[in-house]
């Protein structure tokens, strides 16, 4: 038989777009059941594409939830996901042991390039880099090179 938590009716939610361009968004709510409204505060969920600020947040009402939280760029953009954890690892080497060297250019190239050169000089053959652009998206623009 089904479950309690199965036969439950599910609550339809209210889910603000307006600032969502994506269709995949509109099309998985619609398959949801759930309704679309514009109206600026008469919702439970607020779907955007952009970064939210603090003052977004603080408005929110006790159900009301959305995508993004402040400060969100910090861990989403990869260079910038890329320095903090770097600045971790050099506070806490021994919990932030778990993602590869990594190097933002052009800041960090003096020490891309000393990482080169320590690795040629073991002799374990060149190391393959993985570079990803900063305004790259969607794996465009990442490639692979074994040279700085």
């Amino acid at each position: 038989g089904e479950s309690k938590r199965m036969k439950k009716k599910q609550k339809k939610l209210t889910v603000n777009l307006t600032m969502c361009r994506y269709k995949v968004v509109a099309d998985c709510c619609k398959a949801m059941g759930w309704t679309q409204t514009e109206h600026e505060m008469d919702w439970q969920l607020f779907w955007t594409d952009l970064s939210v600020g603090e003052e977004r947040c603080m408005r929110l009402k006790r159900l009301q939830k959305i995508n993004h939280f402040p400060g969100m760029q910090e861990i989403a953009h990869k260079c910038k996901l890329g320095r903090n954890l770097n600045r971790m690892r050099s506070k806490l080497p021994h919990f932030y042991n778990f993602h590869p060297e990594t190097f933002n250019l052009p800041v960090d190239y003096k020490a891309f390039e000393k990482e080169f050169e320590n690795n040629e000089g073991k002799g374990g053959g060149a190391k393959t880099y993985i570079v990803k652009p900063n305004d790259g998206a969607c794996g465009n623009g990442i490639y692979l090179t074994r040279k700085p």
